[in-house]
């Protein structure tokens, strides 16, 4: 019978285990079920594995990029990007921050930072998804900082951080172990600054999807 997916939409093979023991697994989707226990030594984590967030500007200036969300890749841009903070923006050549990317709840607005003037931090990202997680979703990026005109060669503006990945884990008879299982958004960057230089932070990224079954967790 013919599927039709939302655009964006990914197909994931979720394979069938009888007990596991998991040592120290990373990956943007982590998806598995199993007919007997899980045991979580060190860590499932999909830790920056979603969204990624918007690029480090080199120009001299250079306006932020949008961090990737459900709207899809960024572009030069302080709006947010669907769930993807926007790029910091400029108003009389005065760095400002990325957006935080979104997912659950909204992501922060960049701040900004004020002289003469200032200019506009990049938008918090939208939200999407519900607390039930009947969908799974990653974390929107967060949006990269502005690049001022006061650069010199070698300048860069803060990356914004990746969004959270998703992990899907079903075990019948629970999930145990002292390890952690995470799908947290990236730490934005601060960029490099050379020079006369003031560039803006990255935001950060939004966490993603966690969904466990067990009958103990």
């Amino acid at each position: 019978t013919p599927v039709d997916f939302p655009a964006g939409s990914r197909v994931q093979r979720v394979p069938h285990h009888g007990n596991v023991t998991v040592g120290a697994v990373t990956g943007s989707v982590i998806a598995f079920r199993a007919c007997g226990a899980v045991t979580v030594d060190t860590a499932l984590s999909a830790r920056g594995g979603g969204h990624p967030g918007g690029p480090g500007p080199t120009g001299i200036p250079e306006l932020g990029w949008q961090g990737t969300g459900d709207g899809g890749p960024g572009v030069h841009s302080n709006l947010a990007n669907g769930t993807g903070g926007g790029g910091g923006a400029d108003s009389c050549n005065v760095h400002a921050d990325g957006g935080g990317g979104g997912h659950a709840t909204p992501g922060a607005n960049g701040p900004t930072y004020s002289y003469s003037c200032a200019g506009p931090g990049g938008d918090g990202g939208g939200t999407t998804g519900d607390p039930a997680l009947t969908t799974l979703h990653f974390g929107g990026g967060g949006g990269s900082g502005y690049l001022d005109n006061d650069a010199s060669p070698g300048s860069i503006g803060g990356t914004g951080g990746a969004g959270g990945g998703i992990v899907y884990l079903v075990a019948r008879d629970g999930v145990w172990g002292a390890g952690t299982v995470d799908a947290d958004g990236a730490a934005g960057a601060d960029g490099l600054w050379i020079g006369a230089a003031r560039r803006g932070g990255g935001g950060g990224g939004a966490g993603g999807s966690v969904r466990v079954f067990g009958d103990v967790a």
